[in-house]
């Protein structure tokens, strides 16, 4: 095989060293096309590779030296920390031991993974379908992608999971302070208080989530890790922090642990257990070499990964704890960072404590939130901390520290700068997010896609030799007609989804057409609200809710143990209002649900509807005085029904605006 192009030019400066892009100019797509390249088969060897052969494949071993990135952002050169490995001897030397070996018994036990099975609940065959034995642990993405959330092993709530979540954080930061003890702190504790970032545990600015990795010694990589066991690249990781891996496997002497590649620097390690690397997920990246070593090795081989004298692993017994590959990966999600309007679901009345970890993480979260979305609020810090307290299990009156809220209300609304140079300069070294299709996924592809057109084709035979007319809701975002089916009957106008659609031609193209539809729709509506009774019926109507935030992977939904759906409409945080004293005689109301992603969760908006008071009945009633607040009734108004009517509406103002326009270059020939 020839040998692999490496990217980057290495350079040797003060002990570190620096990596430089060899060509600037190249573009992304072709970055990641050598990256991606098949891994030469010296990697796969099961046992420790020597310099002569790392020479002859075009790959570095990394030992103890830091690597960083040389970069440019606004045009100035920026140093960015690139990868660490730490070897169980510099483990040991920092006395990480024992917090890694009660992580490993932790994971290695077989009851272990049973437990994380378990937590799936109904999804658990579609968990193993698509992701193989790799479990979260903390923070993740909802099921469909439709916000963020405690994984379904943090809301059990486990005591133990919830330790070793307490235990992995604090070993994130003693191995990051290892690896890169100079790097920038201020820049990121300032953004990590301004943005109200998502993050596990106490004193963690860092980490949003983790995940463990587990796959047996006897079966391939790709049965138990799926598509993380080729060559990836974890685009949803922030650019500017860094990922930490933990080498976890429990194995006998007689088999190599495999090694780690970072294959866009051409950089590799060995996974020892014990073991440490801190990198960026970033850049395409995957595991190899796991196996047995070769019978003709001899057991003194400097080919073979060994520990001096001094040192030993804890023994575990066979019976509970099975041979197994363990990796431990903490990182931080970009859109946990910064939220921008991503929903953050299931972070209320304890579901939560699971991912973080303590009741005084949760409330500094909460209060940082509240700060970020209440830039206006001229609130002191002593009222914030009597606000956002709670009390432990001994009845004792705790508070949000006060560093806390004194730099999230000092940076709250201020631009980083710093992290936007990190951020920028992350981007021009990178190699994009989108990997290129290898022939074996291009052929599954079109075998998917040729599947679902002739699925589509029965299903319409299928119906219209049923009996059933198609339905002739035109579907602006996807620019088709819709494909559901039904029998036409009175007062049945179309699919279950849009029954009030209408027996007429479907919208296809023209500004008419999509004009007529938008007004055929507005007039249903006015039709169907001509009554009181009936608005109320609307407002009360779910149907909305599940056509709006339905999802192809249904079968994702995280269910009980029983295999059954949790309800996220039940599940919705729900906070109560914050009252705060402005003033001795002045009491000022705080909308706190309202202005947090948190109430963005909700599947409807309460809109307020301004009545006068009705005039009492009774003679001796008292009057109203002057600056009474007037009586508020609050309807509940589907977010699905709000959201179709300003389309409509601006709908009728582009078409009225094109229409004008029209007119008037007419009548000015």
């Amino acid at each position: 095989m020839a040998k692999h192009e490496k990217l980057f030019r290495e350079e040797i400066k003060n002990g570190a060293i620096h990596l430089h892009l060899k060509d600037p100019s190249m573009k992304k797509t072709e970055r990641m096309e050598k990256a991606v390249a098949p891994l030469p088969k010296e990697l796969h060897t099961p046992h420790m590779l020597d310099d002569e052969v790392l020479d002859k494949i075009g790959y570095t071993q990394m030992t103890n030296k830091p690597f960083y990135l040389v970069s440019q952002a606004r045009g100035q050169q920026k140093i960015l920390e690139f990868a660490r490995y730490l070897s169980p001897t510099e483990t040991f030397s920092a006395n990480l031991w024992p917090e890694l070996s009660s992580t490993q018994c932790t994971l290695a036990n077989k009851e272990c993974l049973v437990l994380l099975k378990k937590s799936q609940g109904g999804s658990l065959t579609s968990h193993l379908k698509k992701r193989g034995t790799c479990f979260d642990l903390a923070f993740t993405s909802c099921p469909g992608g439709a916000g963020i959330q405690p994984g379904p092993m943090a809301l059990r709530n486990d005591l133990e999971m919830t330790g070793l979540n307490a235990t992995l954080i604090s070993l994130y930061n003693k191995i990051l302070e290892l690896a890169f003890p100079d790097r920038e702190k201020e820049a990121f504790a300032q953004s990590w208080a301004a943005e109200g970032s998502l993050t596990i545990g106490e004193d963690n600015v860092n980490v949003s989530s983790i995940q463990v990795n587990f796959s047996r010694l006897d079966e391939a990589m790709e049965k138990g890790l799926k598509c993380k066991a080729h060559i990836h690249i974890d685009k949803n990781d922030d650019p500017t922090r860094l990922s930490i891996v933990l080498f976890l496997s429990k194995f006998p002497m007689d088999v190599f642990p495999g090694r780690f590649n970072i294959t866009s620097a051409g950089l590799t390690c060995s996974a020892e257990t014990f073991g440490a690397l801190v990198f960026t997920g970033r850049h395409p990246h995957c595991g190899s070499g796991v196996g047995r070593y070769p019978e003709s090795l001899p057991s003194d081989s400097k080919l073979r990964a060994q520990l001096p004298d001094s040192v030993g692993y804890p023994e575990l017994d066979d019976e509970n704890y099975p041979d197994i590959r363990i990796n431990a990966i903490l990182y931080p999600r970009r859109d946990c960072m910064k939220q921008g309007a991503t929903p953050l679901r299931r972070l209320s009345d304890g579901k939560a404590l699971g991912a973080f970890v303590t009741q005084r993480a949760q409330q500094e979260f909460e209060v940082r939130q509240f700060i970020k979305h209440n830039i206006g609020t001229d609130i002191t810090i002593d009222k914030l901390q009597k606000v956002f307290s709670w009390q432990n299990a001994k009845r004792e009156t705790l508070y949000p520290r006060r560093w806390i809220i004194e730099l999230a209300l000092k940076y709250r609304g201020t631009r980083n700068q710093e992290l936007a140079d990190r951020h920028e300069a992350a981007l021009v070294t990178g190699c994009g997010d989108k990997l290129p299709a290898d022939e074996e996924t291009k052929k599954k592809r079109a075998e998917d896609i040729k599947r679902r057109k002739e699925g589509k084709k029965m299903r319409r035979e299928t119906a219209l030799a049923r009996g059933k007319v198609q339905c002739m809701q035109y579907i602006a975002r996807r620019k088709k007609q819709c494909e559901g089916y039904f029998y036409p009957k009175d007062e049945v106008l179309g699919c279950k989804r849009h029954p009030e659609a209408g027996l007429l031609p479907a919208a296809t193209k023209g500004i008419d057409a999509v004009a007529g539809s938008r007004k055929r729709k507005l007039s249903q509506m006015e039709e169907r609200f001509g009554s009181e009774d009936e608005y109320d019926l609307l407002l009360n109507d779910d149907s909305y809710d599940e056509a709006e935030f339905s999802s192809d992977e249904s079968d994702m939904e995280w269910g009980t143990e029983d295999g059954d759906c949790q309800d996220d409409h039940d599940s919705v945080p729900k906070y109560s209002d914050v009252k705060v004293d402005q003033d001795d005689d002045v009491e000022m109301q705080v909308d706190y649900p309202g202005t947090t992603p948190m109430a963005r969760s909700n599947q409807r908006i309460a809109a307020v509807v301004t009545s006068k008071s009705s005039p009492s009945s009774s003679g001796n009633s008292t009057a109203v005085a002057d600056n009474a607040m007037p009586q508020q009734d609050l309807a509940h108004v589907p977010v699905a029904l709000l959201k179709s009517i300003l389309s409509s509406v601006e709908g009728l103002r582009r078409d009225v605006a094109q229409l004008t326009e029209q007119k008037s270059g007419h009548f000015s020939k």
